[in-house]
Order: structure tokens, then sequence, then C-alpha cells
């Protein structure tokens, strides 16, 4: 994928208690596999950090991770109004971060000035693929990472 961000036409925002009912098959799929799930509030953001830092990995690696995670769910809050989960998968020495957000408006080429457009740049150089997925509730945005 070319380095990008999110653009167009802003879709599919819903609120309160609307924005929370993912489809029960997606719900169901981000808990299942051999992953942390992290509801979206502050603390869970703590809960997502604290579970990265206890993956068997390098330390590097870690914080690769951590920038991915730090940078997927700054976008989501900052371009689709708030994170609807995260979750972050170790499986074979793979790491998959996954986060949701309520927004049709998948990621997309933008421009680079001086205080944006820098996050998804980083998490393609981080990362050994990364892209987005679209949902009937929204989207979900993805990175590998090894």
């Amino acid at each position: 994928m070319s380095p990008s961000g999110y653009a167009g036409e802003a879709t599919g925002h819903t609120s309160g208690e609307a924005e929370m009912r993912l489809d029960e098959t997606d719900a169901r799929e981000a808990v299942s596999d051999s992953g942390s799930y992290f509801a979206p509030a502050v603390k869970s953001a703590r809960d997502a950090r604290a579970a990265v830092l206890a993956l068997p990995l390098e330390q590097d690696r870690k914080e690769r991770a951590l920038l991915v995670v730090s940078e997927l769910t700054t976008n989501a809050i900052v371009h689709a109004g708030g994170v609807l989960y995260l979750q972050v998968r170790h499986n074979d020495g793979q790491i998959r971060v996954e986060v949701a957000d309520a927004s049709a408006r998948l990621p997309g080429p933008i421009k680079v000035n001086l205080t944006s457009g820098r996050g998804l740049l980083m998490v393609e150089a981080l990362a050994k693929a990364w892209g987005s997925e679209p949902r009937s509730w929204g989207k979900v945005v993805w990175a590998e990472l090894e």
C-alpha cells in the first residue's frame, strides 16, 4: 500500500450506543484468536501497552509494536471519531495489530505537513504489511510486524 492517511467524505458515523454495536461475527473474531482484545477506554490503552510489553519478544520488536499501536489508535481518534476496539495478536513470532472504528472512510493519500501526515508513513516503515478492511459498521485498520 502506498504512503497514506485518511481522505474523502466521512460516512457511517453514528453516536453513542449504536457506534459500539459491532457485527456479531466480527466481535467474536475480535476475541477468539490468541491475542488480546481491548475496549475503547484510557485504562484499555494502558492495558494494551502492558500486553505488548509482556510479549516474549526482543525489546526492539516491542517498541515497534508500541509505535504501531499508538499511531493506529491516534488515527482512529483524530480522523474517525474514536476507537471501537483494539486487538493485538501474537502468533508464531508475528504480531498483528487491529484498530476498528465506526467511520467508513478508508485510509487514502494525504499531504504531509509540519504537524500531521506522518503516522501511516511510520506504520508502513515499521510493518511488513498494513491495510484496511471495510465492515458494515465502519472499518478495521491493521498492521503486521515480524
